[in-house]
């Protein structure tokens, strides 16, 4: 537990996609939120993990800018997300994990269920708040209000 988390980010970001990044949310007021909402659709236990775009809405109204991490887009929140003008729609400029990781570096947090996202913000020392199913993984530490 003592080495947990670690103490440096052990992943970095990419510096020209990362620069590429700033220069387009330079204008995008701060915080500026991350969001992934789903899974893969296909993952056995997706059910219990995923949440719909719209519980995410009342986001909108604290004035943090939220940028849509969500690269696999259920038809609902496709629906959702092209009705709303107010959310940064990143997902389909993210070919990989290099993309991702440079648009997170540019980013104040990261909100996601238990996703691969979840886990690169770790790994690069981004702050992530992780929505966790009602029985989580025993490697979250059960018994606690947080995750290190």
């Amino acid at each position: 537990m003592e080495s947990i988390p670690s103490a440096n980010a052990y992943l970095a970001a990419p510096v020209q996609p990362s620069m590429a990044w700033q220069a387009r949310l330079a204008a995008t007021p701060r915080p500026r939120i991350g969001l992934t909402w789903s899974g893969r659709a296909g993952h056995e236990r997706d059910r219990e993990r995923s949440i719909g775009l719209r519980a995410f809405l009342p986001l909108l109204e604290t004035g943090a800018a939220i940028v849509s991490l969500q690269k696999e887009m259920r038809a609902e929140d496709a629906i959702i997300l092209k009705d709303r003008g107010d959310i940064l729609n990143a997902g389909e400029e993210l070919a990989d994990f290099s993309d991702t990781a440079a648009l997170m570096s540019q980013l104040d947090l990261v909100i996601s269920v238990d996703t691969s996202v979840a886990h690169l913000a770790g790994a690069l020392g981004k702050p992530v708040w992780i929505l966790v199913t009602h029985v989580p993984d025993w490697r979250w530490l059960l018994d606690r209000d947080d995750s290190p």
